[in-house]
């Protein structure tokens, strides 16, 4: 397997940020230039009708969730106040302001920095459906894809798992862009397609203009660092959302008709479609996990904030950590599963070292905390077969390292 490298985040790394947060004098939001940046983000209404069955829903004054899962640019990096001025509270509020009565819109906010869809299909349940099932999905992990290990299958697996909940949310599609103009949408595109959903590319809406003599937007102020957007970056994310939410409901736009096919056969695969987090607190498939040496609790892990609060939480509390002393066993873990993913914790501490990964006695990878050294979770893929069957995992600290540390922080699998 290639190893690939994690984003890294700007704002823990210490990296230096741009200077400017929407200091540079006023944007004019209401300019003809600006208007038809926001068309140009527009890529496909796709399929409208789930969408209409939640905006009805919000016009009656029923409780209606809105949610977003994502990278760190969904978790609001770059924004200052993060909670107020990310695209995801941003885009909630257009939401709310266009469609709701009496406050019966819910946020639910569910970005996690430097993490790929390959780890976001298994917390999907946890992090997502927490608040119940909701009536609106925006999913953005074109930028975070390219650490991406099952080259598209956890992304279009995650689609899936949201079509098919019982509230047949409507699914938008969310295509951000680094600095670079880096993105997946072409890849992921074809996703939208077959899936008959909406997309929304920022991309479009601003890559072009960046070279044009007279910009709306510079590239520099658009950006807070490489990675994330600043303050008027995220308001233009989420006015191209917010553009979807006005074109449907101004009616000028040509309907896909009928309801998103999220029973049909996958376009890459869906394997992943039914994954579910392993930790200290959950195993829901009755894995016979011994946690040999590992078993005391890393407190200093990834924090993030969720939906409004000011509070950051921690991304992986009921980890399994070996704290550097008295190694006696390994970690082994016998399970059926046809996937298997290990969440561990990436760090700069240096009193931290790797660990090694054997699965049916076979070594599969080695597992390098120092890979981008900043502190947050690193997902790697173990297994990845057709069909489901009994599987023993031993994960090792190789003799000679064992007077250092290492966090497992959980697994994800599909049975």
């Amino acid at each position: 397997m290639s190893e690939k490298k994690a984003p890294k985040d700007p704002e823990i790394n210490g990296i230096s940020r741009n200077k400017i947060n929407g200091s540079e004098g006023a944007l004019d939001f209401s300019s003809d230039s600006y208007k038809a940046m926001l068309r140009d983000s527009l890529l496909s209404m796709g399929s409208t009708a789930r969408f209409e069955k939640a905006v009805k829903k919000a016009e009656a004054g029923k409780a209606v969730t809105i949610a977003f899962i994502g990278g760190s640019i969904t978790q609001g990096a770059g924004a200052e106040p993060q909670v107020s001025e990310c695209y995801a509270y941003k885009t909630f509020r257009g939401f709310t302001e266009l469609f709701s009565k009496n406050g019966n819109v819910r946020l639910c906010k569910a970005g996690i920095g430097g993490t790929p869809s390959e780890f976001g299909v298994f917390r999907a349940g946890r992090d997502v459906l927490r608040c119940g099932d909701p009536d609106v999905v925006i999913i953005e992990f074109a930028v975070n894809d390219d650490i991406d290990e099952t080259d598209g299958v956890a992304y279009e697996s995650l689609v899936r798992r949201f079509l098919n909940l019982p509230s047949k949310p409507a699914v938008i599609l969310l295509f951000a862009l680094f600095m670079d103009d880096f993105n997946l949408q072409e890849k992921y595109g074809a996703v939208g397609q077959h899936y008959g959903l909406p997309m929304v590319s920022v991309k479009n809406a601003v890559s072009r203009q960046f070279n044009d003599a007279s910009p709306f937007i510079t590239r520099d102020r658009f950006f807070f660092d490489f990675y994330h957007p600043s303050n008027d970056g995220h308001t233009i994310m989420a006015d191209c959302l917010i553009n979807f939410f006005k074109t449907f409901k101004d009616g000028s736009f040509d309907d896909a008709g009928g309801d998103c096919d999220a029973e049909g056969a996958p376009l890459w695969g869906a394997s992943y479609e039914n994954g579910f987090l392993i930790d200290k607190k959950d195993n829901p498939c009755g894995a016979c996990i011994c946690p040999g040496s590992f078993t005391g609790t890393d407190n200093d892990v990834q924090l993030a904030q969720f939906d409004q609060n000011d509070a950051v939480f921690p991304v992986m509390p009921y980890n399994m950590m070996y704290d550097g002393t008295g190694y006696t066993e390994d970690l082994t873990m016998e399970l059926y599963c046809k996937n298997l993913v290990v969440m561990f914790k990436d760090t700069p501490d240096e009193s931290f070292t790797q660990a090694e990964v054997y699965v049916d006695n076979k070594f599969i990878r080695t597992l390098d905390p120092h890979e981008n050294d900043w502190v947050h979770c690193n997902t790697k893929l173990l297994i990845n077969e057709s069909k489901s069957r009994l599987h023993h995992v031993r994960i090792t600290i190789p003799e000679g390292y064992r007077d250092k540390k290492f966090t497992i922080q959980g697994f994800g699998a599909t049975d």
